[in-house]
């Protein structure tokens, strides 16, 4: 239980500086509800300094939250990049005829062995790999 304190102590920090720093944009840009900013912030230095466990329920709605956003942003991304980078990549390296990883099939060859380079084999270069 105390690792769950400390988290917690941690959270009300990390919100409490988070919502600090809305109330200082928010009083910087002029607007007026940058008060209610700072009381929340205030909230949650001191629920997280005075009663930790009180932030435990927050803590786990706003990492339900959080989950749910990062696998929106996570396969909106990945699809955005798919979609827009690697599918005409992969079109235009098909037109130029490119086959980076030697998958086409050779009816001439007798062998698909690669031979080793010999000279990347020597011993100092593992004793000092980097």
């Amino acid at each position: 239980m105390g690792k769950d304190i400390k988290e917690m102590k941690k959270f009300g920090k990390v919100l409490g500086c988070g919502f600090a720093f809305l109330g200082v944009l928010l009083w910087w840009r002029g607007r007026y509800i940058y008060p209610y900013f700072f009381a929340v912030s205030a909230l949650f230095f001191f629920l997280g300094s005075v009663f930790p466990k009180m932030l435990v329920p927050i803590e786990k709605a706003w990492m339900a939250v959080a989950r749910v956003i990062g696998w929106i942003v996570t396969t909106l991304i990945l699809t955005i990049m798919f979609i827009f980078v690697m599918t005409p990549l992969g079109i235009i390296r098909r037109i130029l005829g490119i086959d980076a990883l030697a998958l086409k099939a050779k009816r001439t060859a007798t062998s698909y062995w690669m031979p080793k380079d010999e000279s990347h084999a020597a011993r100092e270069r593992y004793e000092k790999q980097y």
